[in-house]
């Protein structure tokens, strides 16, 4: 492979994982949003949107990407959803314990809990590509 496919390789994954953690936020906050402010319904609505906001993304980029065998779809979607279910389940148990009006998550954590909620969600999605069979 040429320096210039390398390079345009890994500027497209880079593109993609960008895309996806954006993607992740936007469907998550659109998700939230059906949630109607009831807690912790809709904090499980928004993992739910992050996770299938990141898993689209990432499909559609391996979908498109021949080289990647075996795509591992169901996989990547089990370990999307584990990655992205850890900060959420620390956001509702500090919602519960706290408030979910409470200064601790209004002050900050909710928005970090979310974003590495994305990012975890990400790194899930890759986990099953970076496992090798024996």
């Amino acid at each position: 492979m040429s320096a210039v496919k390398k390079i345009f390789s890994v500027l497209g994954w880079i593109i993609t994982i960008v895309l996806q953690i954006a993607f992740g936020q936007v469907a998550g906050t659109f998700a939230l949003a059906i949630g109607q402010g009831r807690m912790p319904e809709s904090m499980i609505f928004l993992g739910m949107g992050i996770a299938v906001g990141v898993y689209i993304i990432g499909a559609l980029a391996i979908l498109l990407r021949r080289a990647i065998r075996p795509k591992k779809y169901l996989a990547r979607l089990g370990f999307t959803c584990v990655g992205v279910l850890i900060p959420i389940a620390i956001l509702v148990a500090v919602g519960l314990s706290q408030g979910f009006d409470s200064e601790i998550l209004n002050g900050g954590l909710g928005l970090l809990l979310t974003l590495l909620a994305c990012i975890l969600g990400v790194v899930g999605f890759y986990l099953p590509g970076w496992v090798k069979r024996r």
